[in-house]
């Protein structure tokens, strides 16, 4: 975006603020002297809830004017990097995958040499000494690799995999509240009850006021 163009949008931002900001001074100032303890105060703080609510409108309507145009810009431009971005992810996890395998499978022949070592030592087969010597020589399989361009750093992490979802204790489940809502709701309705509908689930009326402009 050219230096110009940028400075004029920003000004333009600035400037839609700056003529929201006294309306919404000007009606926190009206709202603060707002005590409702008689009817005829209800009646005022309706009045300026109604403009409270016109206020909210206008708010919304100016804000829209702005991030409108950059939400499209944004999603169009999203859309270019999206393909370019997964094409990358995956080589990423491509390369990523061959390198464990490879590692893994050094890990499993390092192991069954050990083993191996340890089990013809206890069978007699080698001399303590021999056996040390031997494990000695097989080293270490390096977790980490140096090359001139960067590294690559290998570690153990523990993973938790779900395997039989019957089998989790109810604790860790999360609670559906948009289904379970409706399903309390629907169950209130058509027994013209309130109180537990459902099981540890219990619907109750409260106040609300809502105002229309």
């Amino acid at each position: 975006m050219p230096k110009a163009k940028k400075e004029k949008v920003v000004e333009e931002k600035s400037d839609a603020v700056a003529v929201v900001k006294p309306k919404v001074e000007n009606c926190l100032a009206e709202v603060s002297e707002i005590y409702v303890k008689s009817d005829e105060d209800l009646l005022r703080a309706t009045t300026v809830l109604s403009n409270v609510k016109k206020l909210q409108k206008y708010i919304t309507q100016e804000k829209e004017k702005m991030i409108k145009p950059l939400r499209e810009a944004m999603s169009v431009e999203r859309g270019r990097w999206a393909v370019i971005e997964e094409q990358v992810d995956q080589a990423e996890a491509r390369l990523k995958r061959a390198m464990i395998d490879y590692q893994d499978e050094k890990m499993a022949e390092q192991r069954r040499k050990e083993e191996s070592i340890a089990k013809r030592a206890e069978a007699g087969q080698l001399r303590p000494e021999t056996a040390v010597k031997k494990m000695e020589e097989l080293g270490e399989v390096k977790n980490n690799v140096q090359v001139e361009a960067g590294s690559a750093a290998f570690r153990k992490v523990k993973q938790v995999v779900v395997i039989d979802k019957d089998k989790v204790p109810d604790q860790y489940w999360i609670i559906d509240m948009t289904t379970l809502r409706a399903a309390a709701l629907s169950e209130s309705k058509s027994t013209g009850k309130l109180g537990e509908v459902i099981p540890g689930v219990l619907v109750q009326e409260v106040t609300s006021v809502a105002s229309n402009v």
